[in-house]
């Protein structure tokens, strides 16, 4: 490479829909502005297009619908490789991991990116997966997990013995909750698009029993509609569902507690951080995943335990100065999830 010549890094991944992997993409792109950053993928709403553009992304997307269409997917990746003169390829998650492997450049830096549970198909095209990957995962330079518990779930998946490296993720800069001030009715938020792994119904359950207590709960999302009419069945009221919004931390001040209820399924969750940024207390499931994030600074409840859930409510809503004591933990904590972290994390994975 000649002196002062930028380097281009491609991301792989299956879409720009607003998820937590995409929006890893995002984060690094807007990180590395001294870098060329050229994203490619293949399906999705196109929810990230304009933000990544703006923030001087080449989007591209690719000739895949599905494995039969997988030679023409790697062909394009080998001539856009060539075209924009690619020195790093990140992928993330299996099918990119598997196209990855098949771009034999030697002089190219390949980095996988895993962000969750990903493994989880059972049955013989479960095994032929994680062999696949098993085998692939060994010509890459970096592996990368997003959490301890995706590091561990890895080695147990795939019976892995060579080193992964937690890269953190973080949350965005948010107005900060005022410390000592509490809405009446005390007002919860959920930040997350409706993912079977979420477990909003168990939100809509506990919230539809608590008609008599001085609490709402906002969720802002997309794919509500389900929710929106198993609310309407049960008489949930106190829910509000305010649609999606692109700069979600620039509303979490609003309110009073971050709730989240998902029962497995994540990686490192940004939405968790980003709350966790804006100073509010959390309450959410005892996953590993939650526990991690938290330490001691989280209110946990019991795996998709309703009941226990919603004591905890009438616990917070009867006492909410309890509250302020877990914001200050919350804010200590947040500096172990840091933008600056990631950056040098980062750095050291692409060798820049």
């Amino acid at each position: 490479m000649e002196k002062g010549e930028r380097r281009t890094v491609m991301h792989i991944i299956d879409s720009t829909y607003r998820g937590g992997a995409q929006k890893v993409v995002l984060e690094i792109v807007h990180c590395f502005p001294e870098m060329k950053h050229v994203v490619c993928y293949w399906s999705g709403s196109g929810d990230l297009d304009g933000e990544l553009e703006k923030a001087g992304a080449t989007l591209l997307k690719m000739p895949f619908h599905g494995m039969a269409t997988l030679v023409s997917a790697v062909s394009f990746i080998r001539q856009m490789v060539s075209k924009y003169h690619v020195d790093i390829l990140h992928t993330h998650m299996f099918t990119p991991n598997l196209i990855s492997w098949f771009i034999g450049n030697a002089s190219i830096r390949k980095v996988r990116t895993y962000h969750g549970e990903c493994f989880e198909r059972k049955g013989l095209k479960g095994l032929v997966l994680r062999l696949i990957e098993r085998v692939t995962i060994r010509e890459a330079h970096e592996v990368l997990a997003v959490s301890n518990h995706v590091k561990q779930y890895l080695q147990r998946k795939l019976q892995l013995s060579g080193p992964i490296r937690v890269v953190y993720n973080f949350g965005r800069v948010a107005n900060k909750r005022r410390a000592g001030t509490f809405s009446t009715p005390l007002k919860f938020v959920a930040t997350s698009n409706n993912q079977p792994y979420k477990n909003y119904p168990l939100l809509v359950e506990v919230f539809a029993s608590l008609q008599d207590i001085p609490v709402t709960l906002d969720i802002f999302g997309k794919d509500m509609e389900p929710l929106i009419g198993l609310a309407q069945q049960r008489g949930a009221t106190r829910i509000n569902f305010r649609g999606s919004v692109d700069d979600v931390p620039s509303v979490l001040a609003d309110y009073d507690v971050y709730l989240a209820a998902s029962d497995s399924g994540e990686g490192f969750s940004l939405s968790l951080l980003e709350a966790m940024n804006a100073g509010l207390p959390v309450v959410c499931s005892d996953i590993p995943q939650f526990k991690e994030a938290l330490a001691d600074s989280g209110i946990f409840f019991r795996n998709r335990n309703s009941s226990d859930l919603r004591n905890i409510i009438g616990k917070i809503v009867a006492e909410p100065s309890a509250l302020d004591g877990y914001s200050q933990k919350i804010r200590q904590r947040t500096g172990q999830f840091s933008r600056e972290r990631f950056i040098s994390e980062m750095r050291c994975v692409y060798q820049v």
